[in-house]
């Protein structure tokens, strides 16, 4: 699970979305809040169920949200309906669900179409910044190809929750079944994740 983080072993950028650093407060999700919830639903008993629709109703089907409310949303889940999992397996598993969710939405079906359709897995890596980087306003996003079949993406100015974006790369994985993937993940710096993903 190991990675340099030195600039002097970094490996040449392939593909890279960079923005300017701005305030949590302002970072925000370009989907309505409600896609996230009903990723979770079948966890969620009918009581937690009403509580969450009441404590999240303002965000629930405006166009976006902020990054800290989402987060928010997948503590409360994990709190109330996940506690049989470790915290790290309950929010890969909320990840996961989330892309399951996502790819039913217009936009998820646009971004993911052209991928699920092509077996290079090489473009797919470089496409990851993009995709990544179409669902919210804030953010750098790049990746690098350390060795054959072997990829590092980084997320810059990110306060996303590393165990929830590596359930979504796995569920991206799968969706395009990618033979033998693999990622792990360090905290380089604040808000400075990078994972590193293998196949084969």
């Amino acid at each position: 699970m190991s990675m340099s983080p030195t600039p002097s072993t970094q490996p040449p950028v392939a593909s890279r979305v960079s923005r300017p650093r701005m305030p949590d407060s302002e970072k925000m999700i370009l989907l309505p809040l409600s896609i996230r919830l009903k990723a979770f639903d079948k966890f969620l008993t009918p009581a937690v169920r009403e509580q969450l629709h009441t404590e999240f109703a303002a965000y629930l089907d405006q166009p976006q949200y902020p990054v800290v409310i989402g987060n928010r949303l997948v503590d409360q889940v994990c709190n109330t309906s996940l506690t049989d999992y470790s915290p790290q397996e309950a929010r890969q598993l909320l990840g996961r669900c989330y892309i399951e969710r996502y790819q039913e939405s217009v936009l998820g079906r646009l971004l993911l179409a052209p991928i699920s359709s092509n077996q290079d897995f090489e473009w797919v890596m470089r496409g990851l910044p993009r995709n990544y980087s179409a669902v919210t306003n804030y953010g750098t996003y790049w990746v690098a190809e350390v060795a054959p079949r072997h990829w590092r993406f980084d997320f810059e100015d990110d306060p996303g929750d590393p165990d929830f974006i590596m359930g979504t790369l796995l569920a991206g994985s799968e969706i395009l079944r990618i033979p033998g993937y693999r990622v792990s993940y360090i905290t380089l710096a604040h808000q400075h994740l990078s994972f590193e993903q293998t196949w084969g």
